[in-house]
C-alpha cells in the first residue's frame, strides 16, 4: 500500500473506495495531487470553473479568439492528462463557473457540491487549502466545508475532508506545497518516487496553455492533511494575499 493511501485510511480508520477530488481549474488536481491520483479507485473530479477568465488575457496570449475556445482547449488538456492515471472523461464533473468568478457564486457552488455528494456518496473529499493563493481555490475550499454542513444538517453521511496545498504569498513571491502556519493539523509531505515523478511530469506536459504557470511548481513533492475548521469570515493569513497583487 502506498504512503498516501496508508495515511488516508489510517486517518479515517477505514478503507477508501470512493473519493471526490475538488479543483478550481483544470490542472489544479494534477499540480497538487497528481502523484496520488492513480492510487484512487472509484474517483470523480469536480471542477468549479471552466478555466477561462472573462478578461481574455490568457486566451489571447495562447492564440484563442474566444473565451469558449480557450475553455474547450483546457478541458481537452485535462482529459488527456487524467487518462494517464486511469481517470476517464465520464468521471469529470463540470460546474462551468467562469474562471476568477467562483467567489461570487458561493451559495450556488456549495449547494451544487452538496447535491453531488448526495448522489455519489463518496467517502473522502480532497480539496485545495484555504490559503489566499487564488480566489477560486478559496471558493472551492469554502464550498467543500459548507457542503458537508448541508449534508450534516440533512442527516446524511458526511465524507471526511482532506486538503492539498497549492500556493500562497511569501514575501515578494509565493510558497508552493506548504500549508500556512498556525493550524494544528499536522501535514504529511509526500516525496514522490521516480516513477510517480515521471507520470506527473507527463500529465503536466499536457497543459500547454498553462505551461508558464506550471513551471513554478516542483514535481517531486506534494502536501496533504486533514482539513482544519476554518473561520471563513477572516482572511486565511494576515497581510497581503497572493491574489491581492493582481486585478
Amino acid at each position: 500500500m502506498s504512503d498516501f493511501l496508508q495515511f488516508v485510511q489510517s486517518t479515517i480508520k477505514a478503507s477508501v473506495h470512493r473519493a471526490l477530488v475538488l479543483a478550481a481549474h483544470p490542472d489544479d488536481e494534477v499540480v497538487g495531487l497528481g502523484g496520488q491520483l492513480s492510487k484512487l479507485e472509484d474517483v470523480y473530479v469536480v471542477h468549479a470553473t471552466d478555466g477561462a477568465p472573462r478578461n481574455m488575457i490568457d486566451a489571447i496570449a495562447y492564440g484563442f479568439s474566444t473565451r469558449e475556445a480557450y475553455a474547450a482547449a483546457r478541458r481537452l488538456e485535462l482529459e488527456k492528462a487524467l487518462q494517464l492515471c486511469g481517470i476517464a472523461p465520464s468521471q469529470l464533473i463540470r460546474l462551468d463557473i467562469v474562471d476568477q468568478e467562483a467567489s461570487f457564486k458561493l451559495f450556488e457552488l456549495s449547494n451544487r457540491l452538496a447535491d453531488i455528494l448526495r448522489d455519489l456518496q463518496q467517502e473522502v473529499i480532497f480539496c485545495p487549502a484555504y490559503e489566499g493563493g487564488h480566489p477560486d481555490h478559496d471558493a472551492i475550499s469554502f464550498a467543500a466545508h459548507v457542503s458537508r454542513y448541508i449534508l450534516r444538517r440533512g442527516e446524511r453521511p458526511v465524507p471526511v475532508l482532506f486538503e492539498y496545498a497549492l500556493y500562497h504569498a511569501a514575501g515578494d513571491g509565493m510558497a508552493t506545497f506548504k500549508f500556512l502556519d498556525g493550524d494544528n493539523m499536522a501535514p504529511v509531505i509526500f516525496e514522490l518516487s521516480q516513477e510517480e515523478c515521471n507520470l506527473k511530469r507527463r500529465m503536466m506536459n499536457f497543459f500547454q496553455t498553462q505551461r508558464q504557470v506550471i513551471e513554478a511548481f516542483p514535481v517531486g513533492v506534494e502536501a496533504l492533511r486533514i482539513a482544519p475548521a476554518y473561520d471563513f469570515t477572516i482572511p486565511p493569513h494576515p497581510g497581503r494575499l497572493h491574489y491581492e497583487k493582481f486585478d
